[in-house]
């Protein structure tokens, strides 16, 4: 045989022996995927089925409850006891809905935080919810403790138990053990998750709803901006109606605001006196549909909405006491009769919004509802939605305070001076208080060879710390401040304690003020 022959030989022979792996893998994984669980006994069929559905009912309220809370089943201290943490919903604040962002700390659940509530609020429902003394024919004793298992699947989530039984017959004397346990809850609470964190974050990155917030502002007539009017007339605005006014265009506004592929009606109506009155060829169309991802959710709708019964702060600048003004500018000597009124004011307001995700019922899975809010914050006419912090919940402890000191932080400046001096004085000890935490910042020393005193370095993430002085012979001083950004620049002021050893009282008649007396103590 030559070479020529022997190579095809051996190629054809290697094809065999490929072929052959192939159909053996093949039918192993048929076999494999064919067989049959365990065995069960008939009349083992009814107390499985028992358990199977309690499994699935304490699931579904679980896997509900996380809908309706934004991620949570029962609330973790740090939201229960914070009431800025979560918006309070009608009727009489019952409904606690906890912010996935709020005053620059991102708050969003993560997926295997949900999963473990999932897990433990199973662990204990089923225990609440099997009562074995129902089988009068069966003894049933628990030979272990109950372990659960979650997982996310497209459809639905699949939850496991493993619940070891001894199961004895009474009637004929048999025993016998079921330990594996399972429900699906058709439901797509994962990918509904994954929409509803794509949409925050995208918030976070693009200031979506800032950016619209700022739009109401100054399109509305009704609300001062930057105008001019030729008039000697001077013109004022109230806060309390312009907020007002705001909280009508956010009721009414949002709610157009859509999230690209997903689910909306095109040709809805849409009120427009200047064109045709279809949601998709009006401003609404153009301006408020969000490319969120490049994901398609044809079964999902997606809903933003704002409450007037909701919180709104709202400031000004400038105002006073509530109340906007225009500057007049008047003409020359042979223009006074001319007038310009001129104003241009900007505006702080922070405010909540709640997001609704309804997943469609479908061949395949469940209608579901999943639910959260986070707060819009705009800064003088800008968005201002930086991040100082991120809670990660996922059942760790949370950082002791030393940890939260010494965790990385910002640079900032204080100065401590006499209150009544302005003179600069050292050794005064400044600490700083986030919420639960207090930390020892030091003392005030001589800067810049003594033209000054107080103290540098970088202080933890903090939107409202509290910064507080304390010296001898001074009263104890604080104030509000915000660590987000390098390089702020603080002054403490300390009122001096002056120690009187003795003082006299005098008295002055209403009728004469200028008449000193001794005052009777005894009258």
């Amino acid at each position: 045989m030559n070479k020529r022959g022997q190579v095809t030989l051996f190629i054809i022979i290697g094809i065999v022996m490929l072929m052959s792996i192939a159909l053996f893998l093949y039918f192993k994984g048929i076999i494999a995927v064919g067989e049959e669980p365990e065995a069960i006994s008939p009349e083992l069929m009814p107390i499985k089925n028992y358990i199977d559905m309690c499994l699935e009912d304490v699931s579904r309220d679980g896997i509900t409850a996380i809908g309706l809370n934004g991620g949570y089943i029962k609330f973790p201290p740090e939201i229960e006891n914070n009431p800025a943490s979560y918006l309070s919903i009608l009727p009489i604040n019952a409904l606690k809905l906890p912010y996935w962002w709020y005053d620059g700390i991102s708050s969003i659940p993560r997926e295997d935080f949900i999963i473990s509530q999932i897990r433990e609020h199973v662990k204990d429902g089923v225990k609440d919810c099997v009562d074995f003394s129902v089988f009068k024919d069966f003894d049933i004793e628990e030979k272990n403790e109950l372990e659960v298992d979650v997982e996310f699947a497209r459809n639905g989530v699949i939850v496991r138990a493993d619940y070891p039984l001894l199961i004895r017959n009474k009637l004929n004397n048999t025993q016998s053990e079921l330990s594996e346990f399972s429900a699906t809850v058709p439901v797509r609470l994962k990918q509904v998750y994954d929409l509803a964190r794509e949409i925050m974050e995208k918030e976070n990155a693009e200031n979506f709803l800032e950016e619209k917030t700022i739009d109401l502002i100054t399109l509305d007539r009704e609300i001062p901006t930057t105008d001019l009017e030729a008039t000697c007339e001077k013109r004022e605005w109230r806060l309390p109606q312009i907020r007002t006014k705001l909280q009508k265009l956010l009721r009414v506004n949002l709610p157009y605001i859509k999230i690209e592929g997903t689910a909306y009606d095109e040709d809805a109506y849409v009120p427009n006196p200047f064109g045709d009155s279809t949601f998709n060829d009006s401003y609404y169309g153009y301006h408020y549909v969000w490319h969120v991802t490049d994901l398609l959710y044809p079964d999902t709708h997606v809903s933003f909405s704002y409450d007037d019964k909701w919180p709104l702060v709202l400031n000004a600048r400038p105002s006073n006491n509530g109340i906007l003004k225009s500057n007049m500018q008047r003409g020359g000597d042979y223009l006074s009769f001319f007038c310009l009124q001129l104003w241009h004011f900007t505006y702080d307001a922070v405010y909540p919004v709640k997001v609704t995700i309804v997943d469609d019922k479908t061949k395949e899975h469940d209608s579901y509802v999943f639910n959260y809010a986070f707060k819009v914050s705009v800064d003088h006419n800008q968005p201002f939605r930086e991040n100082f912090a991120t809670r990660v919940l996922e059942g760790t402890d949370r950082p002791t305070s030393e940890e939260f000191c010494d965790g990385y932080g910002k640079n900032i400046l204080i100065y401590t001076d006499d209150n009544t001096t302005a003179e600069p004085i050292t050794d005064v000890n400044i600490t700083f208080s986030c919420g639960r935490y207090v930390c020892d910042m030091g003392q005030s020393y001589w800067m810049g060879l003594g033209a000054a005193a107080g103290i540098e370095k970088k202080f933890p993430y903090c939107v409202n710390g509290v910064l507080r002085g304390k010296r001898e012979g001074y009263e104890d001083a604080q104030m509000f401040i915000a660590s987000n950004k390098d390089g702020k620049i603080y002054t403490i002021y300390m009122n001096p304690i002056k120690e009187i050893s003795s003082y006299t009282v005098v008295k002055h008649p209403s009728s004469n003020p200028n008449i000193e007396g001794e005052f009777n103590w005894r009258l």
